[in-house]
């Protein structure tokens, strides 16, 4: 039951700091900006690299903290991140401004940078849940598929007209679903 329990909060940790990559996707669709598979492996790499630094940072800190402390340190940093997704989602981002050379075309530097700011949250996930005791590898993993995915989806749905989202209720799931994380983890103990 603990280990579905554990698998189930790292599925939704990963969907929680991936789906910004959709949302980006869906923008650089509709704004025609063209990708090639480069920067999609890119993104993903990135993404999974981040989670992993972020990660073993933690590791690190609870190795001085104690199990305890780290696991209730790490639920907090959840609880946080999620905070701090829901303020920035009430703020708009511009994100093709990553198209640094204005071509219309993200090109590999500019992907390792689109990479970095999509994975800022998922380097403090990694650490959140290497505190609270995670299977790190396989959130990294996991972020870095989804990361790729959903942003080649986001990218399709926009491209193609399929899908305009605008400033609705789904934009505060991320940083909702992190903040429920990291509450259930602190009254669990």
């Amino acid at each position: 039951m603990a280990r579905c329990r554990r698998r189930s909060m790292l599925l939704l940790v990963a969907l929680a700091v991936s789906l910004d990559s959709l949302t980006v996707g869906i923008t650089f669709g509709l704004r025609r900006v063209r990708l090639g598979g480069l920067t999609l492996l890119i993104l993903a790499g990135v993404s999974m690299l981040t989670v992993l630094v972020g990660g073993l940072l933690g590791g690190l800190v609870a190795g001085w903290l104690g199990p305890a402390l780290a696991r209730r340190l790490g639920a907090g940093g959840l609880a946080l991140l999620g905070i701090l997704l829901l303020g920035q989602a009430l703020w708009e981002v511009e994100p093709t401004l990553v198209d640094r050379d204005c071509s219309g075309s993200v090109e590999p530097g500019e992907a390792i940078l689109l990479g970095t700011v999509l994975a800022a949250d998922a380097a403090a996930a990694g650490m959140a849940t290497a505190l609270v005791g995670g299977g790190l590898y396989v959130l990294a993993g996991v972020v870095g598929l989804l990361s790729g995915l959903l942003f080649a989806a986001g990218y399709w749905l926009g491209g193609a007209g399929r899908l305009q989202l605008g400033r609705g209720w789904w934009r505060l799931a991320p940083g909702g679903v992190l903040l429920v994380i990291g509450v259930l983890r602190m009254l669990a103990g």
